[in-house]
């Protein structure tokens, strides 16, 4: 069924492109009737142009997706895809002019992404209601547990992780901490298909190191017979970083890993000109909300502002500048954990943006003695202007978490730059930090239960702890 979405989503924009068409026809408070009379090829040429774009769009921010979707991050995303949208509406009714009247682009325009969107959000709720089919990872190492807590929270709504196959009982215990690790025996490999068959699991994740292993590739055929779906997870870092293409070479897959470690000098010019057409604005909206903030703060701990040493691009330190509010102080006041946990705090990291220091989306910056101990692999986080927001931010990444752990995320930045992606994620740290005030602070635990009832195969429970995003860093 899930593979039939996107078609069935693309269908549906063409019908309401048609309908939409219709409906602004039939109002009266417009001169549709008539513009279509004399500028019929105008029209034409409008409706073209704007569906090509709405197509490209939600290509590249995953609306017609095949995969399941989760009903907030799509509704993130299409918020992000109908404001530039509704940029390339505004830019087509200034050149237009007199052509097109602007209420019939406005009206076309609201009622085409409201049309679009709905469908969209249904067919989300609708799948996201049903049970995610039951996947097992094959492997121990660090690849293997990232892959499942990934899995577990859902990203990409491809399957649930209801426990861990391995080679070896050591091994396997070696997942979990001391005091999670269940007991595990062993079982023939001719007897784990069936195993798993038995208990209805559609995904198999093989994360080893020698995957060309003849018991793995006997595991990989039997399941495969089985009705199992198998797949291969790479283990080399260069994956983090890369853009994956498989490619077929007269039946032979090749995995082409195509690797940018540095943004184009136009992807730079243009992320400039956004930050700065984004940044001032915002910084004249923010400004009394800064300054009132501020004046607290100085109220109740004697000063406003506090500046931290962090490393931009290059190594470069500069002054990151924020509120002075901490939520982790004791006898904190309310307004003060209000101002932390509501982001406020980071607003005056706007001035740093304006002067080119750090831009609205990238690596979140660290102290310069945290980058001094960084790896050839994590230094490769300099190459790119520090953010306000990150991809390794709006996955729980925080000061705690190891540069390793950030690293991982923020390199996959450059290959997904784009306004659009831009946008995306801004709106996604927003409703991050909606969910956060909203939500009571509690720890939220999520357990998978066991797979192996009444049998000592390792497979077992995986436990994952959701990260609390309590601070920025």
């Amino acid at each position: 069924m899930f593979r039939q979405i996107k078609s069935i989503i693309i269908a549906l924009d063409l019908v309401f492109l048609v309908c939409t068409v219709y409906i602004v026809g039939l109002t009266g408070k417009t001169t549709l009737p008539a513009v279509f009379e004399k500028q019929s090829g105008v029209i034409f040429g409008v409706i073209s142009i704007g569906y090509f774009s709405w197509f490209l769009i939600s290509e590249f921010a995953r609306l017609n997706s095949n995969e399941r979707q989760s009903p907030v991050s799509l509704l993130v995303r299409l918020v992000a895809a109908g404001f530039v949208l509704g940029i390339i509406a505004s830019a087509i009714a200034f050149f237009l002019g007199s052509l097109l009247p602007r209420s019939v682009v406005g009206l076309f325009v609201g009622i085409f992404c409201l049309l679009c969107a709905s469908s969209r959000i249904l067919i989300a709720i609708a799948s996201s209601s049903r049970p995610l089919p039951k996947g097992v990872v094959l492997g121990t190492g660090r690849v293997a547990r990232e892959l499942a807590v990934r899995l577990a929270k859902r990203e990409g709504m491809l399957c649930e992780v209801v426990g861990f196959l391995a080679p070896e009982a050591t091994a396997y215990e070696s997942i979990f901490a001391d005091d999670k690790a269940p007991i595990a025996e062993s079982m023939p490999v001719l007897d784990i298909s069936q195993f798993l068959a038995q208990r209805g699991i559609e995904r198999l994740f093989i994360v080893l190191e020698d995957a060309s292993n003849t018991e793995v590739q006997k595991l990989a055929a039997q399941c495969r017979q089985a009705g199992i779906i198998v797949a291969f997870v790479p283990q080399e870092y260069e994956l983090y970083v890369s853009r994956a293409v498989l490619v077929d070479v007269g039946g032979i897959p090749v995995l082409e890993m195509n690797s940018e470690s540095t943004m184009a000098p136009h992807s730079k010019a243009l992320k400039r000109i956004e930050d700065i057409l984004i940044a001032v604005p915002l910084s004249v909206i923010s400004f009394p909300v800064i300054l009132i903030a501020a004046l607290y703060l100085k109220w109740i701990n004697g000063r406003g502002f506090q500046s931290e040493k962090r490393c931009g691009i290059q190594g470069n330190v500069f002054d990151m500048w924020r509120l002075n509010a901490n939520s982790t102080k004791q006898n904190v006041s309310r307004g003060e954990r209000f101002i932390a946990e509501s982001a406020i705090s980071d607003l005056p990291q706007l001035w740093n943006v304006l002067q080119g220091q750090m831009s609205l989306v990238g690596p979140r910056p660290e102290s310069p003695e945290r980058v001094q101990i960084y790896t050839e692999w994590q230094q490769q986080r300099l190459f790119y202007v520090p953010g306000m927001v990150g991809i390794a931010q709006n996955n729980g990444m925080r000061e705690r978490n190891s540069s390793d752990e950030k690293t991982k995320y923020d390199l996959q930045y450059p290959l997904r730059f784009c306004p659009l992606t831009d946008i995306t994620l801004i709106l996604e740290c927003l409703a991050l930090i909606a969910r956060r005030l909203v939500a009571p602070k509690t720890r939220v635990v999520a357990a998978i239960p066991p797979l192996n009832e009444g049998n000592d195969y390792p497979i077992a429970e995986f436990i994952d702890v959701n990260s609390s995003k309590s601070s920025s860093d």
